[in-house]
C-alpha cells in the first residue's frame, strides 16, 4: 500500500514538473518569437518542449508553421536560381527533419538543383525518393539512369 501511495505521489510530482517545464519553455521561447516567428533560439525551446511532450499540438503547431516558410523560401531561391545552395540547404533541412515535406515536389527540385551541378550522388538520392513515391513518371527513370550513367 505505501509503495503504491509512494509510486503515484512520485508520478504525480513527474507529471507537476514537466507541465511547469513545458509551460516554463514556452516562456522562454516568447519573447524571441516576438521578435521573429521563426527565430532559432525560440524554436530551439519549442523543440525542448516537445521533448517533453511529443504529443503538444501548440509546439509542433510552431514548429510545421518555421517549416512551411523555409520550404516557400526555399523553393523561391531555387525557382530564381536552381543552383541555389542557400534553397538546397533550406529543403534538406526540412525535408530531413520533418516526414511532411520529405514529398515528391521537393525532391523533384532537388534533383534538379543538383543535377545542375553534376552532383549525381545527390541527384540519385532524391530522384530514387521521387520514383518511390511516384514510380510511373518515366522522366524520373530517365534523370536517375542518366545521373548514374555519367557518375561513374
Amino acid at each position: 500500500m505505501k509503495k503504491s501511495l509512494l509510486i503515484m505521489i512520485l508520478a504525480l510530482t513527474s507529471f507537476v514538473n514537466a507541465q511547469r517545464t513545458v509551460a516554463e519553455g514556452f516562456e522562454n521561447a516568447k519573447p524571441f518569437l516576438e521578435k521573429s516567428e521563426c527565430n532559432s533560439t525560440g524554436i530551439a525551446w519549442i523543440e525542448g518542449v516537445l521533448k517533453l511532450d511529443p504529443n503538444n499540438v501548440e509546439a509542433k503547431t510552431i514548429i510545421k508553421r518555421c517549416s512551411s516558410k523555409k520550404v516557400s523560401e526555399a523553393k523561391d531561391l531555387l525557382n530564381n536560381d536552381i543552383r541555389s545552395q542557400r534553397g538546397r540547404n533550406l529543403l534538406t533541412e526540412v525535408i530531413t527533419s520533418d516526414a511532411d515535406f520529405d514529398t515528391e515536389e521537393n525532391n523533384y527540385l532537388l534533383a534538379k538543383s543538383y543535377l545542375e551541378d553534376a552532383m549525381f550522388y545527390q541527384v540519385i538520392n532524391h530522384i530514387t525518393k521521387c520514383i518511390n513515391l511516384n514510380v510511373n513518371n518515366n522522366e524520373y527513370h530517365w534523370i536517375r539512369a542518366r545521373a548514374s550513367l555519367t557518375s561513374n
